[in-house]
């Protein structure tokens, strides 16, 4: 497992934030600069989705627009918490927590790297709270990969989970044909979820 060397927290923040306004201040979309960004750099990588990135259709349209579904993957050693609240869904969203002997069932996509150099900028999405890291995961084909996916820096709550995210999980988990238990367990955090107030 490989993190960001030599960055605070603040500093890419900073970093982020800024580059993020440039680009919203530019006259090419996201999808347009991603898409220019290949021209130059066409490197294909590996992501993996572990929450709300179960969804295909939504990972695909809303992340890596020149990406694609590879596998169903798993990453030993960790489960899914709910340490983040986000107000844009109203509840707790998902976290990567080390837990020596449990798994965390999740997709992989191959996506130009590009695709991932625009998401470390999108505000919202997981600027400013979650970091970018390399995972060696399991592939469904049982071949490991080196994969990048998103942490949070500072773990809070756990906080109640979103019902609107969670759903997208559960969603995304059925149609990728996840393990029963795994369903089951997602089941779980929905029963455990929260409508919150406008």
């Amino acid at each position: 497992m490989t993190a960001k060397k030599g960055v605070t927290r603040r500093e890419f923040i900073g970093t982020t934030a800024s580059a993020g306004a440039v680009l919203a201040a530019g006259s090419k979309s996201i999808a347009e600069a991603a898409s220019a960004n290949i021209r130059q750099s066409d490197e294909m990588v590996y992501y993996v989705g572990y929450g709300s990135n179960l969804n295909v259709a939504y990972t695909i349209e809303n992340l890596l627009p020149n990406g694609r579904f590879i596998m169903r993957a798993y990453i030993p050693n960790y489960r899914i918490e709910f340490r983040q609240w986000s107000n844009n869904s109203r509840g707790g969203i998902s976290a990567m927590i080390e837990a020596p002997g449990e798994l965390v069932e999740a997709a992989m996509y191959q996506c130009p790297q590009s695709d991932l150099d625009t998401l470390d900028y999108r505000l919202d999405y997981y600027v400013p709270d979650y970091k970018r890291e390399v995972f060696r995961v399991l592939g469904e084909d049982n071949q490991w990969y080196q994969a990048s996916l998103y942490r949070l820096w500072e773990p809070k709550g756990p906080f109640p989970p979103s019902r609107r995210y969670v759903e997208g999980m559960l969603e995304g988990a059925k149609q990728l044909e996840l393990s029963p238990e795994y369903i089951q367990r997602i089941e779980g955090f929905l029963r455990d979820s929260i409508v919150a107030p406008d």
